[in-house]
């Protein structure tokens, strides 16, 4: 069964799930991604495209994809329609049978940015339209969690914080993500740089499942 990563911008896979997507990588698990917007906030829209499609193919995702909607552009205040999020993950999902596992964004979107959160949200509104699936299909959801700041940057912290979750993972090895990020050569500038040295989304994920009651 294949994982899916559901993120709001290009690179948020890579600023945010570099230890997840690596350690998948390296035990062979079957990767998609779909990526709710293409960060044109700058006008950059069709650039990111092109990073985003080369770093999905540089990470051998199975499959991917990228929406740009009226509805979800990259905005830093203005949040998106979640109704609309929640029909493009339905689309996806409907089509791909194969997928066994989600991964996205807790309620707080990691900087508590709109979008981040939408995403979140418009996967809590499929849950509840349509948890009768879910659970007949035996899927998994899993939300990563936002580090504070004192956790983010306290180096090994977020591997402590992984230690008391149930699921997570850890790598010291920032090269992945430093890489990985030098492919979005419109994003990576000297605050990005500093984040994939010193933040600890670079070095860890923990991770909460979704429980998905039968009522």
């Amino acid at each position: 069964m294949s994982y899916l990563v559901v993120v709001a911008h290009p690179d948020d896979e890579i600023m945010f799930l570099s230890p997840t997507i690596k350690k998948l990588k390296s035990y062979g698990v079957p990767m998609k991604i779909i990526c709710m917007s293409t960060g044109n906030y700058d006008g950059l829209g069709k650039l990111r495209i092109e990073e985003f499609n080369n770093v999905a193919q540089t990470l051998g995702m199975k499959d991917y994809k990228i929406i740009d909607h009226p509805q979800m552009q990259d905005h830093l205040y203005k949040p998106w329609n979640i109704s609309v999020v929640e029909s493009y993950l339905k689309d996806y999902l409907d089509n791909n049978p194969d997928i066994g596992t989600i991964i996205s964004f807790d309620e707080k979107g990691v900087t508590k940015h709109p979008n981040h959160m939408s995403v979140h949200k418009g996967i809590q509104l499929y849950i509840k339209e349509h948890k009768y699936d879910i659970m007949k299909k035996g899927i998994n959801i899993f939300f990563f969690d936002t580090f504070s700041p004192f956790i983010q940057y306290g180096t090994i912290l977020p591997y402590l914080n992984m230690y008391f979750k149930e699921s997570g993972f850890f790598d010291w090895n920032f090269f992945f993500s430093w890489n990985h990020m030098k492919l979005y050569k419109t994003q990576f500038n000297f605050p990005r740089r500093v984040h994939v040295l010193c933040s600890g989304y670079t070095f860890s994920n923990s991770f909460n499942k979704v429980q998905i009651m039968n009522e």
